[in-house]
């Protein structure tokens, strides 16, 4: 449904593009270099229609970013408020040209000048890069670079660089700069950055602790070298890990609250450090929903920690008659947090009415449905779709050793969100995998305390799935009177 949903979304961006501009294209070179004291020419970017043709007396935005080594030569349509924005028009032939940009310092970091149109999103960037008139100091790293250590823990080796002058000569007395950048956070001393001073050998060194998030992380050098006017910067890669040493987690799996709270669960797909939750539950009538949890990411600093999205609950067509053109997305639900402490125990959490105070917390961790048997078939286990012309419901299909869960979410008789549950099945060859299909109902889910005692099981059809590949299938099935059968393919998001 990420897939669906971003599909959808990039098609009714395109078709509102379509209606106006299609494009903005940037006509300058890109990266461009100049000397403090110089001058940028405009930079020029070209919108063309949705046919190509180029559209005069389009408004076009431009972004200077804050700390840039940049600066508009003139304030005519511009503010300045982090950055200086900047608003034009393009003429007979569909350019736009920013003010000539002077520079302000120079930094081994480039100027970046970001375009859009109107008040779209920003489409394109130049980067401009600003270097010294006399020759800058030099720094390089001594040590540090690369380390590994588990989240939580301080990396083993401190980070330590040299400065050297244009001569080669060692800087002594430098304030060097050293802060988190990006990925995995750091922590100096209770501090996102820390201030130290070069000695008699040019050298300068921070020791930090990995905070939060699991994977690469950067941390940034940087200092103001007086003499050349520019500010020099170095990053220094590592890698957070978890305890046993692994920079990724397998998060994969059918989650829930465990048997107190039997009948409702969560699926998490996983490509990479990408995921694709959808939530199995019930509304107010305890009849079987579902949301899609999309539209967000994991938090800046925390990989495979604090997983931030939305709910949304879209409308479709039956099931037993779908029609994709009456797939509706639905507006954007409350934001959902999904905390991983590690791959078997999770939280989820999320404000089930914006309008009322309160949130709605559930423990969650992997259910147990695999056997002491071989996998027939391993690496079915994900996320299947049947393609763009079924677009808007799918098969959740989570693999264990020895065990296969799988959950149809789709639409009833009204369009509304409705799912059936494959707990269970039988390896009728190594490549023909079939069972009994069931419906479910149960208590209200949202915002109230979930009564497990409620909940029933009914069988309502059989289902088989003909696998071709670990990529292709064929899903036949029955239900309520109804049958069907469909080719499925495995999304890769």
């Amino acid at each position: 449904m990420a897939l669906w949903l971003r599909n959808v979304v990039a098609f009714l961006a395109c078709f509102i593009a379509s209606q106006a501009f299609a494009a903005v294209t940037l006509l300058s070179p890109t990266p461009q270099r100049a000397k403090l004291g110089e001058t940028f020419a405009p930079l020029q970017v070209r919108v063309t229609d949705a046919t190509g043709s180029p559209v005069a007396n389009a408004v076009v935005r431009y972004l200077v970013t804050v700390n840039s080594p940049l600066a508009t030569t003139s304030e005519e349509g511009c503010f300045t408020e982090l950055g200086t924005f900047c608003t034009t028009r393009t003429d007979a032939q569909g350019i736009a040209s920013t003010h000539p940009l002077r520079t302000t310092s120079a930094s081994t970091q480039p100027g970046t000048v970001y375009f859009a149109q109107g008040d779209g999103p920003y489409e394109v960037f130049a980067e401009l890069f600003v270097d010294p008139v006399v020759p800058p100091m030099a720094v390089t790293v001594v040590s540090g670079a690369n380390q590994r250590a588990a989240v939580g823990s301080p990396l083993p080796q401190p980070f330590v660089v040299q400065v050297l002058s244009s001569s080669g000569a060692p800087v002594v007395g430098q304030s060097v700069t050293f802060r988190y950048l990006s990925g995995a956070s750091l922590d100096f001393n209770g501090s996102t950055n820390v201030t130290t001073t070069t000695n008699a050998n040019g050298l300068a060194s921070a020791s930090a602790r990995i905070s939060m998030g699991i994977g690469p992380g950067m941390a940034r050098v940087q200092f103001f070298d007086t003499n050349a006017s520019i500010f020099l910067t170095l990053d220094i890669p590592y890698t957070s890990t978890t305890a046993d040493g692994r920079s990724d987690l397998d998060l994969e799996n059918m989650w829930w609250s465990g048997f107190a709270e039997n009948g409702w669960g969560l699926s998490i797909a996983q490509r990479s450090d990408r995921l694709f939750p959808v939530l199995y539950v019930y509304d107010e009538s305890g009849n079987p929903t579902w949301r899609v949890i999309e539209g967000g990411g994991w938090g800046s600093n925390s990989r495979y920690e604090n997983y931030i999205a939305y709910q949304y609950k879209p409308k479709g067509s039956p099931y037993y008659a779908y029609d994709a053109s009456r797939f509706v997305v639905g507006d954007r639900g409350p934001a959902t947090t999904l905390r991983f402490h590690s791959e078997i125990a999770a939280s989820l959490d999320f404000s089930p009415n914006p309008n009322v105070p309160g949130t709605q917390h559930k423990a969650i961790s992997p259910m147990d449905f695999g056997a002491d048997v071989p996998p027939r078939l391993p690496g079915i286990g994900g996320m299947w779709w049947g393609g763009p012309s079924q677009a808007g419901w799918g098969i959740s299909l989570m693999e264990q050793p020895g065990g296969v869960f799988a959950v149809w979410f789709t639409y009833d008789a009204n369009g509304d969100p409705t799912w059936f549950v494959m707990p269970t099945g039988a390896w009728e060859n190594d490549t023909t995998y079939s069972g009994t299909l069931y419906k479910t109902h149960s208590s209200p889910w949202f915002g109230v305390a979930y009564d497990s005692s409620r909940f029933q099981i009914t069988s309502v059809g059989t289902f088989r799935y003909r696998f071709a590949n670990v990529n292709n299938a064929t899903f036949e099935w029955t239900a309520e009177g109804h049958s069907g059968s469909m080719p499925l393919v495995r999304i890769e998001f």
